[in-house]
């Protein structure tokens, strides 16, 4: 009988660590856009995250993610923290976790008439405890294409793509997003976001998410970011992000 526990606890582990995985932040919001970081730029983004789905939990804390502009148009992407899985009606488990890496490449530049276009594949890479919850024990591939298009004050961004997994117990599944922003003033730009994800563990169903967030610059260089989001169709889930957003590189 402890063995089966044993077992079903690592199962449970897993689909909540599945469920954080599929619905990872990019910066405040889970929807991307083709826009690279700047040529021999840094961006740096210390932050804490929750995902709820049912009554489990999962919270990155800390985690921080790395973006540099290796080459003109290509940037390289890092998010590597902490990881706090508190499953209903078994232990709670704190370790490092799966890490992501990434390249973004834009391929398209933004005109009157037609949008910005960039690929950004990533591989999300097993660095964490499969037994204690903080990993899913195999490798993960989204392979999505972005873009954007700007009207003044407002830009929206979106696109989408497809996950393949490697992990135990979890499925391949599709994704796609849709974010509208606005600059409310030089500092302040809010907006939302309808994130949709397929299928990605037997007991987790597809689901639509809508996200609102933004973020509050205080100088060129420094700002916060944050957001809430909420499912707003299939499996529940509640997501909360808030972050710091650094800029290095050289003066302009």
């Amino acid at each position: 009988m402890k063995i089966v526990n044993n077992i079903l606890h690592g199962l449970l582990f897993i689909y909540v660590f599945c469920v954080c995985l599929s619905i990872s932040f990019a910066g405040q919001f889970i929807t991307e856009d083709p826009v690279p970081i700047e040529y021999e730029h840094y961006e740096i983004n210390p932050c804490i995250s929750e995902t709820k789905v049912k009554k489990f939990k999962v919270s990155q804390l800390p985690a921080a993610e790395m973006n540099v502009g290796v080459y003109p148009e290509f940037q390289a992407h890092l998010i590597s923290g902490a990881l706090f899985v508190a499953p209903p009606n078994s232990p709670d488990a704190y370790g490092y976790e799966d890490t992501e890496i990434g390249l973004k490449y834009r391929f398209i530049q933004e005109t009157d008439t037609f949008p910005q276009v960039g690929f950004y594949p990533k591989l999300t890479l097993p660095s964490g405890d499969a037994k204690l919850g903080t990993g899913v024990g195999g490798m993960t591939e989204s392979v999505p294409l972005w873009f954007l298009k700007s009207w003044g004050s407002w830009k929206l961004s979106g696109g989408g793509g497809y996950t393949f997994s490697q992990a135990p117990h979890t499925f391949n599944f599709p994704f796609g997003g849709l974010l509208l922003q606005r600059g409310i003033t030089e500092a302040l730009t809010l907006g939302g976001e309808l994130y949709s994800q397929g299928k990605s563990f037997p007991n987790y169903r597809s689901t639509l998410i809508f996200t609102y967030g933004g973020n509050y610059n205080f100088t060129k260089e420094f700002g916060i970011l944050f957001s809430v989001g909420h499912s707003i169709a299939g499996e529940r889930v509640l997501t909360g992000y808030i972050g710091l957003d650094w800029v290095l590189g050289p003066s302009s």
